[in-house]
């Protein structure tokens, strides 16, 4: 994976002259007589002014010696740094000037702080805690005194930890949690920033996050743009721009940087568009190990995340936009096998969650992504195999499997952070993952197998759904739509077995008496047991007698009722199939943040 990004890959290939070694980038550059064309250079005319002034400024002065070189390449890489400064141009800033925070009591800021960290700091490079925490310091000292872009970048904190919370706001009610600090972080925050810093693309990617929680996948996307675009204008997809940087400048760079375009293609796959940047123009290298592990962040959460996110975009290609159908199906099986390759290549501590998450949820959310990947990526097998006579091969059979099992894995991993207490109740990924699992387990239950697994799923849902959770309100009208249709496929098929037993009954000319009792005594239970379809859930008590669960009847009791594609008619499969298709295009994978 590693290779995917190499330098010598993505940047000009340049003939260097016989002196090339004290020229800096900018005059190789002017000096080239051959550039790939596959990435562009540096085409500010700032740029070109400050690489031809030391081209010009070394002739006349002779600094050809080591020493000079390394200065003329230092101020080159600084004026760099400072030509989005050194201009022209009208400030807005005024806009928000009036705009005043107010700030929550010390102790509640301080835990809604926390609970960012808790749930970020392994994956993320949102912000540094002990750095956070001095200018929280001095902002409550004085509030007026503080920038506004730094009160937008603390707003948005404190709204993503409310939101983290799991303070229910309840079907109805208008509370939402965060959404006053996140009202007030916009009115801040200046976009676009003419003069942007590191804490500004922080500050997007929070917007993104406390977004998607509200199933606002559009401002999502946007605001991973605008965070990506920002990082590019500060030159963090670029290794030069680091020369002469402290280390932990570098990293926080690197951090965030592999943040917002790890959240960048998730939510570009969300909606099915391209990412907001191009990967062929990027010769930063891939995470590794040696980025800072300060305030708990773990670097091998985000290679992992790196790659996966590059893994994404590759099966993206293969499966949903290769059009060729004589390659559908060899693209499905080579993607999973690609993925599977990806789970191999992870630290064994990333491959094993533990039966309580105590510390942090970090390795949960990473496998929640991967196991969301393949159901992403088999979904079309299932579709294609509803809608056609595709002979199931081995190899399809094994597809199927790995589906199935990555959806029951993902339910058991949502129930173990629902117990360990690191489930977030408005979670956009909790939600999803949740939904796209129960419909894999849906089409299973009606080829005939059994899952404990999908009751726990519909329980999941229907909990996030009575706190408020807008994605899982959004799911759940799906679902009573694919309920509907399963009860509809029910009568249908009762219908049609009363009938074959009024048919035979008709066409016999004897019959014993024990016989007559008989059948009428079927005919008798069969109607019973169509009518109390609920009361005879082999489910806790506790799912049946939920409100929202109560208006699901077909699927809670589909396992029970014995219903089956073999029992559909070709109205009711096809509306079955069309629905399957539908719900697949909006299905997705999300950031494990507002997760």
């Amino acid at each position: 994976m590693e290779n995917l990004i190499d330098s010598n890959h993505f940047f000009p290939t340049m003939k260097p002259s016989a002196d090339s070694s004290n020229c800096t980038t900018d005059e190789l550059m002017l000096g080239s007589l051959e550039i790939k064309p596959k990435v562009p250079g540096n085409s500010s005319c700032q740029r070109f002014v400050g690489a031809l002034r030391w081209h010009l400024i070394r002739n006349a002065s002779g600094h050809d010696s080591a020493g000079g070189v390394a200065e003329c390449l230092k101020y080159n890489v600084n004026e760099g740094r400072e030509s989005l400064t050194k201009r022209l141009y009208l400030d807005d800033q005024e806009r928000g000037d009036n705009q005043k925070a107010i700030l929550p009591e010390r102790a509640y800021a301080s835990e809604l702080i926390h609970r960012v960290y808790q749930f970020f700091a392994k994956e993320y490079g949102l912000f540094s805690i002990t750095e956070f925490h001095v200018r929280l310091e001095e902002t409550y000292r004085d509030v007026q005194s503080q920038d506004p872009s730094w009160l937008a970048y603390l707003m948005v904190t404190f709204a993503v930890g409310e939101q983290y919370t799991n303070d229910a706001a309840g079907v109805g009610i208008k509370k939402v949690p965060g959404r006053s600090f996140f009202s007030t972080a916009l009115t801040l925050f200046h976009e676009p920033i003419e003069e942007p810093t590191l804490d500004t693309v922080r500050t997007l990617l929070l917007f993104a996050i406390y977004s998607q929680g509200w199933n606002r996948v559009n401002s999502g996307f946007t605001y991973t743009g605008l965070a990506l675009s920002t990082a590019i204008m500060l030159g963090m997809h670029r290794e030069v721009s680091n020369v002469g940087r402290p280390k932990a400048e570098q990293d926080a760079r690197k951090k965030v940087w592999w943040t917002a375009f790890f959240m960048d293609i998730l939510w570009a796959t969300r909606l099915g568009l391209p990412p907001h940047f191009n990967v062929d123009y990027m010769d930063l290298d891939v995470p590794d190990k040696n980025i800072s592990n300060e305030d708990g962040f773990d670097p091998k959460i985000l290679i992992a995340n790196t790659k996966l996110a590059l893994h994404i975009g590759s099966v993206m290609k293969k499966v949903y936009v290769t059009s060729g159908d004589n390659d559908f199906i060899t693209n499905i099986v080579d993607s999973l096998k690609q993925l599977e390759l990806f789970r191999d290549s992870l630290d064994p501590e990333l491959r094993v969650l533990p039966d309580i998450i105590e510390s942090n949820r970090s390795i949960a959310v990473l496998t929640l992504r991967y196991h969301q990947i393949i159901i992403v990526t088999g979904r079309p097998l299932y579709l294609s195999l509803l809608k056609s006579t595709i002979r199931v091969t081995d190899e399809l059979q094994d597809a199927k499997v790995k589906c199935v099992l990555a959806a029951v894995t993902n339910i058991c991993i949502l129930n173990n952070l629902w117990n360990s207490g690191w489930f977030c109740i408005f979670g956009f990924l909790e939600a999803q993952c949740c939904f796209s699992s129960i419909l894999m387990l849906v089409m299973e239950t009606l080829n005939g197998d059994a899952f404990p697994e999908l009751q726990i799923a519909l329980s999941l849902n229907a909990s996030m759904c009575k706190a408020g959770n807008i994605t899982a309100l959004d799911n759940y009208s799906r679902l009573k739509e694919l309920d509907s249709i399963l009860f509809e496929a029910e009568k249908e098929r009762q219908n049609r077995e009363e009938s074959s037993m009024k048919s035979l009954q008709s066409n016999r000319t004897t019959i014993t008496e024990d016989g007559e009792n008989s059948l009428v005594e079927n005919e008798s239970l069969h109607a019973k047991k169509i009518s109390t379809l609920q009361d005879n859930a082999p489910l806790s008590e506790e799912l049946r007698q939920d409100e929202l669960n109560a208006n699901l009847p077909s699927l809670i009791e589909l396992e029970s009722s014995g219903a089956g594609f073999e029992h559909f008619s070709p109205e009711t499969f096809r509306n079955l199939s069309m629905n399957f298709e539908r719900w697949d295009a909006s299905l997705d994978l999300s950031t494990g943040s507002s997760l």
